[in-house]
């Protein structure tokens, strides 16, 4: 019998906040008992309060804790409870490796937030880990995105057929069991399960597929909605597919490619009722749409020692597609998006931007997608030193609309905007580590195309002064957003390791 004690502590001192009184530190706490081919583990992050001569504990969570089972009959494995499953497919050669610097790096560039090589911002934390259950949120003390245990009660079950049939194939079967009360209807609806596959090919790599159930159904009856009766009553489909490839050559070990493509098969409502009066004796009948959606992902890292020792030069590739969703079905009504642009912004006092498409305005509203992303890095290592070069370009990075703050101007002759505009960003970062202290810097710019002209606006230094400005140039630069206005960003982060 073979047996391990694990116990490891952080602390985390709140230096904003540490001569004010409150929040003073956190305590970060986790245990692992080792017996065998059972395991157990508990994690805790307390708050303490107070000041430096009177300190009390504020709240205490427990933010991860999970049971494993490994080779029972030398091939299956059970993992109840835990926060991380993203190893149920092949992961990014890019993206952070944890949460949070998942949610921080996704603050920052507004992309990486899912682990997996097919990024799809839309649905990145919401639907990874947010309808499938992995884990939940909370904040402590001002303490943002802390990551805790599921309120559903995570399973997963591995059966890898190496070790007795000697078949490269490892089967994964995520089942959680929800937290309140559900029909199996509905547990096959909501995204709970994911079925995949993973089969290594010696010498190449590893491809894996899968399965994320969810299966519409349709319900007899009638529903009301805002004292308005409507049939059929339908849970729509939602099913995810993938597949994915690794392939790290044995024959040219400095090139790792990695790449997946993910499709969703879902179902919405056409807005435009087909039948009904929307009473409770003659419900409005809804018809039911398909929608497909595509999203792709190629990424390369290539350590370039032949050309520079300690040199690795990535690029990612990403596309997001949605079709079946368009603006007859999707807007009440039998205007056209021409016809509707026409009628709700005349063009006496709005612009169109040649970006604002109906095509653009599918994949932007209705979809959320980033339909094109490019990604790029080098990374040079010497002595204690880290540099890190890198480029993000998105295509309909944001929406400009002159109803909010972009170029907002009411004023006659003046125009307010309406259209996309893409981004390109620029980083630069260096990390020095001495001992057990880390300091990395990072400077960065982003540029923004498509942005309307002062000329596109109408305005001039008339109607600028008739409203309190100097000129059309400080009109038009006070109206400006705040992103574009300052596109630079600097940080600057240390970490020291006891």
């Amino acid at each position: 019998m073979s047996e391990a004690f694990t116990y490891n502590n952080k602390f985390y001192i709140d230096f904003e906040n540490i001569h004010h009184g409150a929040n003073l530190f956190f305590i970060e706490n986790n245990l692992k008992l080792t017996m065998n081919n059972v395991s157990a583990y508990v994690a805790t992050l307390s708050s303490w309060d107070g000041t430096l001569t009177n300190i009390a504990v504020n709240d205490l969570i427990v933010t991860n804790a999970w049971l494993s089972l490994k080779d029972i009959f030398s091939c299956i494995s059970i993992l109840a409870g835990s926060t991380d499953f993203s190893y149920l497919r092949i992961n990014s050669l890019f993206a952070p490796s944890t949460y949070r610097e998942r949610i921080l790096e996704y603050n920052r560039s507004a992309f990486f937030i899912t682990p997996f090589v097919t990024q799809q911002p839309r649905l990145g934390m919401d639907f990874y880990y947010g309808i499938t259950g992995y884990f939940g949120f909370t904040v402590i003390d001002g303490m943002t995105d802390i990551v805790t245990l599921s309120p559903t009660i995570p399973v997963l079950s591995t059966i890898a057929l190496q070790k007795p049939f000697k078949i490269p194939l490892t089967i994964y079967l995520f089942t959680p069991l929800p937290g309140n009360p559900i029909t199996v209807a509905d547990y096959f609806n909501k995204n709970y399960v994911t079925v995949a596959l993973s089969y290594e090919i010696t010498g190449v790599g590893s491809v894996d597929a899968g399965w994320i159930p969810g299966i519409g159904y349709t319900t007899p009856g009638i529903q009301p909605i805002f004292m308005t009766w409507y049939s059929p009553v339908q849970y729509h489909d939602n099913n995810v597919f993938f597949i994915d490839a690794k392939l790290n050559f044995a024959s040219f070990k400095e090139l790792i490619i990695v790449t997946g493509a993910e499709f969703i098969e879902s179902t919405f409502y056409n807005k435009d009722i087909i039948g009904g009066t929307g009473t409770a004796n003659d419900p409005f009948v809804r018809e039911v749409l398909n929608s497909f959606e595509i999203n792709y992902g190629l990424e390369v890292s290539y350590k370039a020692d032949v050309l520079v020792k300690n040199l690795t030069i990535g690029l990612g590739f990403y596309i997001n597609y949605g079709t079946g969703k368009n603006f007859q079905n999707m807007e009440t009504g039998t205007e056209t998006f021409d016809q509707y642009n026409s009628t709700n912004f005349p063009a006496a006092s709005w612009i169109l931007l040649s970006s604002f498409t109906e095509e653009n305005y599918i994949q932007k509203n209705y979809y959320g997608n980033y339909p094109l992303s490019i990604f790029f890095k080098t990374d040079y290592s010497f002595s204690n030193v880290s540099l890190s070069l890198q480029n993000l370009f998105i295509k309909l990075r944001g929406s400009i609309d002159g109803s909010s703050i972009w170029w907002n101007v009411v004023a006659p002759g003046v125009k307010r905007p309406l259209g996309y505009y893409d981004s390109d960003t620029l980083l630069v970062s260096g990390t020095y580590t001495e001992g057990i202290l880390s300091v990395t810097a990072s400077v960065s710019y982003t540029f923004y195309f498509g942005l309307p002209s002062i000329t596109d606006l109408g305005y001039t230094d008339t109607i600028a002064q008739s409203i309190g400005y100097y000129n059309a140039e400080a009109l038009y630069w006070d109206k400006t957003p705040d992103i574009v206005k300052y596109p630079w960003n600097i940080t600057v982060t240390y970490t020291v390791k006891y």
